[in-house]
């Protein structure tokens, strides 16, 4: 009797866990519910902090690791070989001969998320100042906001912010760059909501136009 009782127990648990991570589902495939079982802890940065890396940190692309490895390249001055750079694994290490520190991710069974496999947090080399990684992308993300709600802020500025806030000096030619990045996308912005609102205008235009019409009765003699 002990004995058909754990057993029944046994078939119930099994079926608990196919229940919730292999049964059909229009919203969610059998791998993604399959990943959840795999051992990892998401990636969280608390806002304006630094970042730091653990194995078995799982991040939500190989894009937005991509993305956090050049803000902590650029946070910590280092200055790294990308050995693997596909969608699918992501292996740098420090460019210097004889630097420990090296980190390499993969893709999880759902064929999308990243786990951290290996790091050696490990960095003993002298701070890069003139980071290649701090491009003109990089440098108009950081500053986009900024510059549109003051278009004609100086260069100077922006080097100065770029100093304090990330101990890196860029080029005039790539501030200049990075500056006007960011004034395009306000002009499409701008465009994009004059646009907007001659469509609204015009759609009130039609409907009171049609509204008169119904008010007035032609006669044709």
């Amino acid at each position: 009797m002990e004995v058909f009782e754990v057993v029944i127990h046994y078939e119930t648990t099994v079926h608990d866990v196919d229940d919730e991570f292999f049964s059909d589902s229009d919203e969610e495939n059998n791998k993604a519910k399959l990943a959840r079982l795999i051992d990892g802890n998401p990636f969280k940065q608390i806002t304006g902090g630094e970042i730091e890396f653990k194995v078995g940190e799982i991040h939500d692309s190989v894009f937005t690791l991509r993305t956090l490895l050049i803000d902590y390249d650029i946070q910590e001055g280092i200055n790294f070989v990308k050995v693997k750079n596909d969608n699918d694994r992501l292996t740098y290490k420090c460019k210097w001969k004889g630097c420990s520190w090296r980190i390499h991710a993969s893709h999880m069974i759902d064929g999308v998320t990243m786990i951290v496999k290996t790091y050696n947090p490990n960095h003993y080399c002298h701070r890069v100042y003139k980071n290649v990684e701090a491009k003109v992308t990089w440098i108009a993300s950081k500053f986009e906001l900024l510059v549109k709600s003051n278009p004609d802020i100086k260069i100077g500025v922006i080097v100065d912010l770029l100093r304090d806030r990330f101990k890196v000096n860029v080029d005039a030619l790539r501030l200049y760059k990075a500056k006007r990045r960011a004034l395009d996308g306000l002009e499409r912005e701008h465009v994009e909501c004059f646009g907007l609102l001659r469509r609204v205008e015009i759609v009130r235009y039609v409907s009171f136009f049609n509204v008169r019409c119904d008010d007035v009765t032609i006669l044709i003699t």
